[in-house]
């Protein structure tokens, strides 16, 4: 038998169905899980993933930082030593945020 022998008109609302996006979710799903649970090496540095929920339902996975154990989206490596640490913790600028200040102290 082939895919509609018989000739009979399917709805499709009355198939089940297979979708790429469903089974993307579903593995996106399963690899954050796994990722929550093990600790990822960086730059000789063991990091723990965080997670928290967003206001649809979903779910933001973040990296602690590990001098101060606060959630953040972007770690960064110290140019010296290499160390990895959020931003407020190196102590890191924006360029944008300097300019301003150098501005407003000079007027």
């Amino acid at each position: 038998m082939t895919t509609n022998d018989l000739y009979q008109k399917f709805l499709a609302e009355n198939c089940n169905k297979l979708e790429v996006n469903k089974l993307l979710r579903e593995a996106s799903k399963r690899v954050k899980i796994e990722l929550i649970q093990s600790s990822i090496s960086a730059n000789g540095a063991s990091l723990n993933l965080l997670s928290s929920q967003t206001g649809k339902g979903g779910e933001r996975l973040w990296f602690e930082c590990p001098l101060c154990l606060r959630r953040c989206g972007v770690l960064y490596e110290n140019p010296i030593n290499q160390m990895l640490a959020c931003r407020k913790c190196l102590k890191i600028k924006y360029l944008s945020n300097v300019h301003q200040r150098t501005f407003k102290s000079i007027s």
